[in-house]
Parts: C-alpha cells; structure tokens; sequence
C-alpha cells in the first residue's frame, strides 16, 4: 500500500494506531504505534505540543512456510523455515517556534532472523515537515547508518532519502512522494485518502495508490 508520510499536521494529543497485513505466500506485515506529546499529562497553560511529541514504534516484516531445501535436488521439501524484519523505534519531534516547521528523529534497533541466524543493528531515521494552508511537504532519510551481519557477510542498511508533498481538501487527502535509495533506482509514488469519522474518537480511511517500483509486474502492478 501506498505509505502517506506528510499528514499535513503535528500531532497535538495523544494517539495510537496498528495494523496487521496479511499479504501472499505467508507473509505478513504487522505495526503498533503510540505518540504522546511531552505536556500531554501535566497541568499547563501552554499547548501540549509545545515541547514536542514523543513516540514508540514496532513494525514487523515476517514469513513463514519457506521450504528449506538441500544440496540434493528432490521434489519434497525438507521441512519449513521462517525470517522475519523487525525494527522498534523512539521517536521525537517538535514544531520550531514562530515558523510552520516541524523537525523530527527517530533512534531504531533492527532486527533481522533467517531460520537460525540473528542480527541487529543500531540506525536512525531524520525528518523535517513544512505546512501552509492546505499545503504540506516533508523530507528526510531513512536508515542513515549501520549494517547487519548474518553469518560472516555484513549488509549495509537500506538507506533512502526522500521528499514528499501533500494538499488537503475537506475528507480528501492527495499525496505525492519520491525515494532514492543509496543502491537502486529512484521510486515514485502518488495516492490519495478519503478520510470519514465513524464514532467519537474513531475515524475510518480508504486509500488508494501507485508505486513505479511495481510497474514491470504488467497490468495493474503498482496500484494498492
């Protein structure tokens, strides 16, 4: 699915959201995010994102039912194997005083297992969100250093810059965002959400999206 990074606001209660994706061939996608901004539980006179917002995340890439296979060629299996991606964040960030600026960081360890093998390593994400009217537009990196070692092998972090701009218009959200990673080609994305609130203190969203990165797979490859 297309991943909406420019939420044209900052965050100015407290909030929390997942999801859990369940995609082909056993692999699923999983997510839990709560953000809490620094004053929200003190007695105050200032905005309670005055000092900023903090927050605690958990994503996680797994599969399972991989077929392990020998160095013999046969046509059953030899049993399954699992591999999964993990990454747990804290994040900060906090609205520069006197301009529509937002600047924001985000300290993670990732985790990556394959059958037996483990590895982790230490990384950070950095971030600036600029809003006008119903203008807003975003840019930063991902994975800014570090590497994980499975087994003798060390493999960079998959480090991306990006940019992002969106415009808001009542439920309508349309968004724009561009990705260069360090080792491929640039990835484009477009999209847009109709946002409806289904209770009190509950809101419902549709989506829809393209991405170039799956534009060889033919026919609707792209669109989420």
């Amino acid at each position: 699915p297309l991943r909406i990074y420019v939420t044209q606001r900052f965050v100015d209660r407290v909030e929390a959201a997942g999801g859990h994706e369940v995609r082909f061939e056993g692999l699923s996608y999983d997510y839990a995010v709560l953000s809490v901004p620094v004053l929200a539980w003190t007695d105050k006179t200032r905005r309670v994102s005055d000092y900023g917002t903090a927050a605690v995340s958990v994503y996680s890439l797994s599969a399972s039912g991989i077929e392990r296979r020998g160095l013999m060629e046969t046509d059953a299996a030899a049993g399954t194997f699992g591999a999964a991606d993990r990454a747990y964040a804290l994040s900060y960030g906090v609205a520069v005083p006197g301009a529509k600026l937002a600047l924001g960081a985000a300290a993670k360890l990732v985790e990556s297992s394959l059958d037996s093998a483990r590895a982790t390593a230490l990384t950070a994400d950095l971030g600036a969100l600029w809003r006008v009217g119903n203008w807003a537009a975003a840019g930063g990196v991902r994975n800014a250093f570090g590497s994980l070692r499975l087994g003798s092998y060390a493999d960079s972090l998959p480090f991306v810059a990006y940019g992002a701009a969106s415009w808001r218009r009542g439920q309508w959200l349309a968004v724009a965002e561009a990705d260069l990673p360090r080792q491929d080609a640039m990835v484009l994305s477009c999209g847009s959400e109709y946002r409806v609130r289904a209770a009190p203190g509950l809101s419902a969203a549709a989506r829809a999206g393209w991405r170039s990165e799956r534009r060889d797979a033919g026919g609707l490859g792209g669109v989420s």
